[in-house]
């Protein structure tokens, strides 16, 4: 029943209702936090709630949920189709878009690997029971190719503005358009470019698939994590062999500070899922770089980002570029998932809880007063805005589970977030001394396909800190 609720809270809003990350990290707040329902109707609200009780004995058994679905489902208005106006299935959509692999291919086949983490086990049974449950608009929008229905084809797309150089984890400068190393041929090696994307292929053998269906998963995941603020679509995966590139084709509409971000987003979950299936699942695929190649139209396709997933192994050149950075940039320390996992592990240190929760107070209490500033009506608190340790790199962690902001809303809660985090540690110092010692803070926003590291520094002195 657990899971059962688990995934109607998934179904009925696109969220993994215990957010993401490592597989410890999610399992300790399934054992000891609170489902994220924001979303979910209210009456059927009530009924997940119930499954997703802590206590087994709490919650409803198959029969009672079945009833009170039931109900629920009588009290609804519904429309009754003629026989030969009923609209299209899922089925349908599927097989028309789907190429499926002839009776011989190995796709067929099982992987010689049949352990799977949490995430994939999740993406399985969200998928499976989109299908059986006939949620046809779902799965038409994480169909590749698909510009009709479940999402909007954006018309036209801002770009986000070139980079210098396309070094590891940037975006990338070349163009379609008149840059003779965007068009150097695959075969010669170097950048990837247009050319070397359209000599790649779809997915052959069972490990490909595997990283293809992976991917446009939680690329699907990811548009909805981007929200009203970015119109993103992706389109296909392919292959390239020779070069060990996975390229990822997608749409994306939104400003140019919106696609910035996007596109860091995009290039983040790429990294994850790749070091997931490609390195975990199947060490035997050859692949190493990720491509990002954009689809405008009226314009040419363009590289927009690429990078090595298997030397970046915390995926920190896409989601973390250093645009957040507090203090002395020479720094060379970096917040982290592991780091941000310690700080979710609850504290049995006194001092340590102290800080945690007077910390807590403090941005809670500026949260609320800049809601006007930050665009919500909501009263935040305890369940949304946490402060953690990381003991082994001596960091103080500040994140939001508040999904509602935009960019420029989730930059501004952070300088907040960061300048009384800072001026904590410094605090706590002066009167602690060496006892005490935390020295650098980190903040970040948890989401249902992962995390964003937004700010991070040392805590030198109280002038040095955020205003």
């Amino acid at each position: 029943m657990f899971a059962w609720g688990a995934l109607v809270a998934y179904a009925a809003t696109g969220r993994l209702p215990f957010g993401a990350g490592a597989p410890d990290v999610v399992a300790f707040r399934v054992m000891s936090g609170e489902a994220d329902l924001d979303g979910v109707p209210g009456l059927l609200r009530r009924i997940v709630e119930k499954a997703l009780a802590q206590g087994p004995g709490e919650r409803p058994s198959a029969a009672e949920a079945a009833r009170e679905c039931a109900v629920l489902l009588a009290s609804q208005v519904t429309r009754a189709a003629s026989a030969d106006a009923l609209p299209a299935t899922a089925a349908d959509l599927i097989t028309a878009a789907w190429e499926v692999p002839a009776a011989e291919d190995a796709a067929w086949q099982l992987p010689s690997d049949r352990s799977r983490s949490r995430k994939r086990l999740v993406a399985a049974v969200a998928l499976a029971a989109g299908v059986i449950g006939g949620l046809a608009g779902g799965v038409a929008a994480l169909l590749p190719g698909d510009t009709g229905g479940g999402r909007h084809t954006p018309s036209s797309a801002a770009s986000a503005s070139p980079l210098a150089s396309a070094g590891p984890g940037q975006a990338s400068a070349n163009t379609a358009q008149g840059d003779e190393k965007a068009e150097r041929p695959a075969g010669s090696g170097g950048s990837a470019s247009v050319a070397s994307w359209n000599q790649a292929r779809a997915a052959q053998g069972a490990g490909e698939h595997d990283v293809a269906r992976a991917v446009l998963h939680d690329q699907g995941v990811e548009a909805q994590h981007l929200g009203d603020g970015a119109d993103f679509t992706p389109e296909t995966v392919r292959f390239h062999a020779s070069r060990r590139e996975v390229y990822l084709s997608y749409r994306l509409t939104s400003d140019e500070q919106g696609t910035l971000y996007a596109e860091t987003e995009i290039a983040r979950s790429m990294c994850l899922t790749l070091r997931d299936v490609v390195l975990r699942l199947h060490p035997d695929l050859s692949y190493r770089t990720y491509v990002m190649v954009k689809e405008e139209q009226g314009r040419d396709a363009r590289v927009t980002w690429q990078d090595d997933f298997v030397t970046d192994t915390g995926c920190r050149s896409a989601a973390d570029n250093g645009t957040g950075r507090d203090g002395d940039g020479s720094q060379d320390w970096q917040p982290d998932e592991d780091g941000l996992g310690q700080a979710m592990v609850p504290s049995t240190d006194g001092a340590e809880i102290r800080v945690a929760d007077g910390t807590a107070r403090k941005i809670i209490t500026g949260t609320n007063a800049m809601r006007r500033t930050l665009g919500t009506d909501r009263v935040l608190g305890h369940t949304h805005i946490k402060v953690g340790f990381d003991p082994d790199d001596s960091v103080m962690y500040v994140w939001s589970e508040y999904l509602r902001w935009n960019e420029k809303q989730i930059e501004s809660w952070a300088a907040l977030a960061a300048g009384e985090a800072c001026r904590a540690l410094v605090s706590e110092r002066e009167s602690a001394g060496s006892a005490w010692p935390y020295s650098r803070y980190a903040v970040a926003e948890i989401g249902a396909s992962g995390y964003l590291m937004i700010r991070w520094g040392t805590a030198g002195t109280r002038a040095e800190c955020p205003a």
